[in-house]
């Protein structure tokens, strides 16, 4: 199976008018970023405790109906720092981050037919595990909407190691009818942004939900190859309109 340095999609904001303990199920669509091609949908399931996002669900599910994956978050340590395992049923791998403490993680993988393995770092605080990326980006919100370029360690479990990447904003926008600020993602190293395609990612203005996100997928097709997508999370049908 090919390895790619790092595969994520982000869990939409809850909003937080909704107050006490709640669950929230919904569904995004994903599309090939060229051909607009209907790929697959997720499938999300997100639980709350006192108007705090404690655990995520999501389930990759093909068109034609088929469980590809499923990831599960557990926010219920840290918003930024949650643990994480995918699971992709098709190619019997899965790969995952275990929070040991604020500074420390365990990170491991296990491919088909091979033992897992394991490598344990301590970075200090200021990294982020998946989808922690949403929380991260909230709570820099001021910084990131005055221009500022943020550089932070990100985990790849697929490499068994992490990396430090930015984010800026690129512009606001505007998607189904909503105002929003477009972040960049990419590599802070020049060498890896030869290899890796900058991610696009669009967060609503003032409730800071997901909106829109392009780039590289954590779903790999038949031929093991990783997914590059665009998701627009104010589809509301699963038909892409450009």
């Amino acid at each position: 199976m090919m390895i790619y340095l790092f595969t994520f999609l982000f869990v939409a904001f809850f909003n937080s008018s909704v107050v006490n303990n709640a669950s929230r199920n919904f569904e995004s669509f994903a599309f090939d970023i060229e051909s607009s091609e209907y790929l697959y949908k997720e499938v999300h399931k997100e639980d709350l405790s006192d108007n705090r996002l404690v655990r995520s669900v999501t389930d990759y599910v093909s068109k034609d109906g088929k469980l590809l994956a499923r990831r599960v978050l557990d926010f219920s340590n840290d918003l930024t720092k949650p643990d994480f395992k995918i699971e992709h049923f098709d190619l019997d791998y899965y790969e995952g981050v275990k929070l040991i403490d604020a500074n420390s993680i365990r990170v491991y993988k296990k491919n088909s037919g091979e033992k897992e393995e394991e490598a344990i770092f301590q970075l200090g605080d200021n990294f982020v595990i998946d989808a922690g990326l949403n929380h991260y980006f909230r709570n820099n919100w001021k910084r990131l909407m005055s221009g500022e370029m943020i550089d932070f360690y990100f985990i790849a479990p697929s490499q068994l190691d992490y990396y430090t990447f930015r984010v800026y904003k690129n512009d606001i926008v505007e998607v189904g009818g909503r105002k929003g600020m477009e972040l960049i993602l990419e590599p802070d190293s020049f060498f890896l942004r030869l290899f890796f395609s900058s991610i696009h990612i669009t967060y609503d203005l003032e409730t800071k939900e997901i909106l829109y996100y392009k780039g590289i997928s954590n779903v790999y097709d038949s031929n093991s190859e990783i997914y590059d997508v665009k998701i627009d999370f104010t589809l509301e049908d699963g038909q892409w309109k450009d």
